[in-house]
């Protein structure tokens, strides 16, 4: 809507109010105009009718005559049937366009000198689709009106079945029977003077539907067409039904709609390339809108608020995809974006600004054009392959610090934060190693976001030598986290712990290593959770503890033992076999049953000795006990050789 008035009131103004005064060129003259335009749905146009009062108030030069012979007055293009007659009868009128705009030449019937008047009206017809912007049918009537000559007056009459809008300068409504007819009153400056009508009413659909088959699924495509405008109905749903597999496959996400896809016909200014509501909304495309407004909002049922929050992503993405697909189908682009961008740069806005209600439709139009050649920027930049590929991390909930790949074959996950300027920035550089921050700042970003970059910047160069120090095991969540949401200061600080924090574990492992242990899961899990905050320290100490232990017990077991020390241990545990229990209980992660089973070995080994020279002083006195008890047995046996003397 906004893009068709900007273009017709380029038009109004380049017409101006009089092209041409035959021979006095340049002289002075009046045109005071009564422009009227009569709507004829059932006929299908426009009937302009313009009373037109001519005065020449240019003085005769020394010695010349000022006259005029014809009168040049711009009308409008794709114009028919175009007469002048006045009171005396038909006038001649030539048709021609000068520089881009339809003249129509009236010569005067004498000519027109100084002080005198000529009294003429000029009439054409607009014929619906005879040219851009002019439509008159059932359902819609739209066509631009503005003024002539130097002064005027605008009426326009409409069927009072239809509702009217007016963008532009104003026309006062008034029902006069079975005709609403719009009033400028007193235009002073026609030139400067434009009004774009729109009328509607309430039609009939005829619904055609096909089943279109795609890789993850089956569209039940319907499209709504006005009863009077089934070609429109045909047209559309072969196009979509030839384009959505190739959307599919370009935007490389699945389709996951709930429910048919319904695209119904609509009046003019009720499409354009405005998103739907939300993804599952029935969408809207006006019927005098080009096919590739079809492909931008169909590529709009994947690219929704559920994966991008920033309007501008999901706008620039449209039209990119949308462009993949006209190249196959052989579908003309409205503009070239970038050119039109650059047409349109007094108007620029920072992207990331552009929301749902934009300053000025100028801005607006901008955007538009702006996004969609930022979005190609970007897969010239990092390839189509990775674009594709930073959507479906984003759609599957994935930060950009996540090392996990995403599954395209699977919907994305509920809940998961859409994209915006900032995450879409870092899945980027994710995917393809290309850091695309000077870009963003010059199109996307607001002046002010140089600053944050810079902190961006610094802190992705010290998460970067994290990432080579901790090798396969990643960054800790709360950095990923801190850096996803560009908390710079916070990841820095956990960067700067978890690195402090490595340099222990390497110690630690480098110990495991050589002590012939396993390093247990834990202490990765313990450093996913908590970086090198005060819990993954404990778990260093603890396991630090448990090393220890285990090389002290083993160089117990391996050091010369004497007798003693051998006779000490017999009965108790094979101290090899419970020094490789230890070892499996602490790669499996519990160090209490590996600190107790080495806790009990290495005090089994302590006492050993003593323990043996124990074990052997009881056989000693058992020996000594069992010999003297041996003894005593073999004299009882015996008998006594003593007689008592009588």
């Amino acid at each position: 809507m906004r893009r068709r008035a900007a273009g017709a009131l380029l038009v109004a103004l380049l017409l101006g109010p009089l092209l041409g005064v035959g021979e006095a060129r340049g002289a002075e003259y009046s045109m005071q105009t009564v422009a009227r335009y009569v709507a004829n749905a059932a006929a299908q146009r426009v009937e302009v009718g313009v009373d037109v009062t001519f005065t020449n108030t240019t003085p005769d030069p020394p010695g010349q005559l000022s006259g005029f012979d014809r009168i040049d007055v711009g009308i409008h293009a794709g114009a028919s049937d175009v007469l002048a007659r006045d009171a005396a009868g038909p006038l001649g009128v030539v048709v021609e366009e000068r520089d881009g705009v339809l003249v129509a030449s009236v010569k005067a019937r004498t000519r027109i000198r100084y002080n005198r008047v000529a009294d003429f009206t000029l009439s054409y017809e607009l014929v619906d689709g005879q040219a851009p912007g002019v439509h008159v049918r059932p359902q819609v009537i739209a066509f631009a009106a503005w003024g002539f000559g130097t002064a005027s007056e605008v009426t326009v009459d409409l069927p009072a079945a239809y509702a009217v809008d007016i963008s532009g300068d104003p026309l006062t409504p008034s029902t006069e029977g079975e005709v609403i007819r719009l009033s400028s009153g007193p235009i002073a400056d026609p030139s400067r003077w434009l009004a774009l009508v729109t009328a509607t009413q309430t039609g009939t659909y005829v619904t055609t539907s096909q089943s279109v088959a795609l890789t993850s699924g089956t569209v039940d495509l319907q499209v709504r067409s006005w009863t009077d405008d089934a070609a429109w109905g045909e047209h559309a749903l072969a196009l979509l039904a030839r384009a959505l597999p190739i959307l599919e496959e370009a935007i490389g996400l699945p389709y996951t709609r709930i429910g048919p896809l319904v695209v119904t016909e609509a009046a003019t200014g009720s499409g354009a390339l405005s998103e739907p509501v939300s993804s599952n909304a029935e969408i809207l495309v006006a019927f005098d809108e080009p096919d590739f407004t079809l492909l931008h909002q169909a590529v709009h049922v994947w690219v929704g608020e559920q994966l991008a929050s920033d309007r501008w992503i999901r706008e620039g993405l449209a039209s990119h995809f949308a462009a993949v697909a006209a190249d196959r189908l052989g579908v003309p682009l409205p503009y070239t974006p970038a050119e039109r961008a650059t047409e349109l740069a007094a108007d620029a806005i920072p992207l990331a600004d552009w929301g749902p209600t934009p300053a000025t439709p100028a801005a607006d139009a901008y955007a538009y054009a702006a996004s969609w050649a930022f979005a190609d920027r970007i897969a010239a930049a990092v390839g189509a392959a990775n674009l594709v590929e930073a959507i479906r991390r984003a759609s599957a909930g994935l930060s950009a610090y996540d090392p996990r790949a995403a599954d395209p074959s699977l919907p994305g996950e509920l809940g998961a934060p859409p994209l915006d300027t900032r995450r879409l920035l870092d899945q980027l550089a994710s995917v393809s190693g290309i850091d695309l921050a000077d870009t963003f700042r010059e199109v996307v970003l607001e002046q002010s976001a140089g600053v944050e970059l810079i902190h961006r910047a610094a802190a992705r160069a010290s998460y970067f030598r994290l990432l080579a120090a901790a090798g396969d095991w990643g960054a800790p969540d709360s950095v990923r986290l801190e850096m996803t949401e560009w908390r710079f200061d916070d990841a820095t600080a956990g960067i700067h712990a978890a690195l402090a924090w490595l340099a222990e574990r390497d110690r630690l492992v480098e110990q495991i290593t050589a002590a012939g242990l396993t390093t247990p899961d834990r202490l990765r899990a313990r450093y996913m959770v908590a970086g090198g905050g005060p819990a993954a320290a404990d778990e260093l100490a603890a396991e630090w503890v448990v090393v220890e232990a285990y090389d002290n017990v083993r160089a117990q077991i391996a050091a010369p033992r004497g007798w003693f020390g051998v006779i000490g241990l017999i009965g108790s545990d094979d101290p090899p076999a419970a020094l490789r229990a230890a070892a499996l209980s602490f790669a499996d992660g519990d160090l209490t049953a590996a600190a107790d089973t080495l806790a009990v070995l290495a005090v089994q080994l302590g006492r050993a000795t003593a323990d043996g020279l124990t074990r052997a002083a009881i056989v000693v006195v058992l020996v000594a006990m069992l010999g003297a008890v041996a003894m005593l047995a073999i004299r009882r046996r015996r008998g006594s050789h003593y007689t008592a003397a009588p």
